[in-house]
């Protein structure tokens, strides 16, 4: 969202560039956004609405309001469940001595592959080829490949 506010703004200085419209100071401040609602170019009032939109998105989902935060944590909690689902990486549970615990552990697991590639294009072909991929980052990470399979 915040890449698609800024492109936004960046059509709204384009916008006014080409009408040689010049100001001083922040387009964007209150003020600015006055000023160029008064230019009254249709354009730059709907991307200005749209960045406003943004704006409140942006906050809402910062302060957690929508039930979620941008954070690291939540980020990568994400990430993981997704690779979990996904089946490319798994729990391997770890018994730590100094907490006298359980703590979860992840390992990368690697994916089995055909010698032969199916025919592109389809949902196999590109399955077979994350999954090649996938196992070549883990090799060059020195994890072992998998038997190759029929």
């Amino acid at each position: 969202m915040v890449r698609l506010r800024t492109v936004l703004k960046n059509k709204v200085h384009a916008e006014i560039a080409t009408r040689w419209v010049k100001h001083d100071g922040d387009l964007f401040t209150e003020e600015g956004r006055a000023f160029l609602r008064s230019l009254s170019i249709a354009a730059v009032d709907d991307y200005l609405e749209t960045i406003e939109f943004l704006d409140r998105k942006i906050r809402e989902l910062g302060s957690g309001k929508v039930g979620a935060k941008l954070s690291r944590t939540n980020f990568y909690k994400t990430v993981l469940g997704r690779f979990l689902d996904l089946g490319l990486v798994a729990e391997d549970p770890v018994y730590d001595k100094e907490a006298r615990k359980t703590v979860r552990a992840y390992r990368a697991v690697v994916q089995p592959v055909g010698s032969r590639r199916p025919l592109a294009p389809s949902l196999m072909y590109l399955a077979h080829v994350i999954s090649e991929r996938w196992n070549a980052e883990l090799q060059s990470q020195g994890e072992e490949p998998p038997l190759q399979s029929g």
